[in-house]
């Protein structure tokens, strides 16, 4: 992973693949979301001169047959419930757009409003039912 202001880099390799994710921010786009052409020039524009691994991660993205680009908003409410109605865990309070669920969630159960009835405690995981039973 590689940080500048308002763009990270990041490389993951699973399964035998390695993968690239480039994100950065930008004010709303107007884009036409079939035009990878005019989506592969946005982010090498975004990411030129960033250095680390960037020039070879930019060149492979050009040839990419999986490439996928995807813009990322973040919706800020002025109120997170509405009568017995809430958003929780990442759909009420995640800390950035790209955060995918990376404990916000406990979070909030741990920050349970204590007019709710609270859930049960338990150390043991769940049971897992075998077949026949």
């Amino acid at each position: 992973m590689h940080n500048v202001p308002g763009r990270c880099a990041t490389i993951v390799r699973t399964n035998g693949q390695t993968r690239a994710a480039l994100d950065f921010a930008t004010p709303p786009l107007d884009l036409d979301h079939r035009d990878q052409a005019a989506q592969r020039a946005l982010v090498a524009e975004a990411f030129r001169g960033v250095g680390w691994q960037l020039p070879s991660l930019l060149a492979a993205m050009d040839s990419a047959e999986d490439f996928y680009f995807w813009q990322a908003a973040q919706v800020v409410l002025p109120r997170l419930s509405s009568g017995r109605v809430a958003l929780v865990g990442d759909a009420g309070y995640a800390p950035a757009p790209a955060a995918w669920a990376r404990g916000s969630g406990w979070s909030g159960r741990t920050c349970w409003p204590p007019s709710w009835p609270r859930p049960p405690t338990t150390t043991q995981p769940p049971s897992t039912p075998t077949n026949g039973g």
